[in-house]
């Protein structure tokens, strides 16, 4: 950098070790120096859209990986992240499909093949967590149906000697 400022190898790898280092904005500083000599470069907008991530700028983040994905739609990192980003939101089918697509054109890329596992993990952790809830509901519903049943047999009130003194003992649908 000091014989050519604007030198994009090495702006780009060094804002990529600084945003290794936890140096965002540092990181930010050069990337966005890289991609104005070469604004069309996928590997450069994939890379500047994660530190935008760290910085919690995300709407600025999934337009940077849009544009590297309309220059080379099959770039593996950009499918990565944004499935990465659709996780993070929750969008757990959307993120699975993105996992999809980027293993589908680099087949031995860890980090989707790890990520796509979490969520389709979280995936069925949620579908569990409906399960048990709808069960809960359920036997909620039974139990609520047996209290009925059991309050329009039931007998209340004193058995016995008072019971026609007093006019109790009836069934408690009988009763005001």
């Amino acid at each position: 950098l000091k014989a050519d400022r604007n030198q994009f190898d090495a702006l780009h790898l060094l804002g990529i070790l600084n945003h290794q280092r936890g140096k965002a904005g540092e990181a930010y500083r050069l990337l966005s120096a890289a991609l104005k000599v070469h604004p069309r470069a996928p590997e450069a907008l994939s890379n500047f859209a994660m530190v935008l991530v760290s910085l919690k700028r995300e709407a600025e983040a999934l337009a940077s990986v849009d544009k590297a994905l309309q220059i080379a739609p099959g770039h593996p990192d950009a499918l990565m992240l944004l499935g990465t980003i659709f996780a993070q939101r929750g969008s757990l089918a959307d993120a699975i499909a993105l996992f999809d697509r980027c293993l589908a054109v680099a087949p031995r890329h860890f980090s989707a093949a790890y990520n796509r596992g979490l969520a389709c993990m979280f995936t069925m952790m949620n579908l569990a967590r409906l399960a048990v809830g709808l069960q809960g509901v359920g036997i909620a519903e039974r139990a609520t149906q047996q209290a009925l049943e059991y309050a329009r047999d039931r007998r209340q009130g004193r058995q016995g000697e008072d019971h026609q003194r007093h006019q109790c003992g009836g069934r408690s649908r009988v009763h005001p």
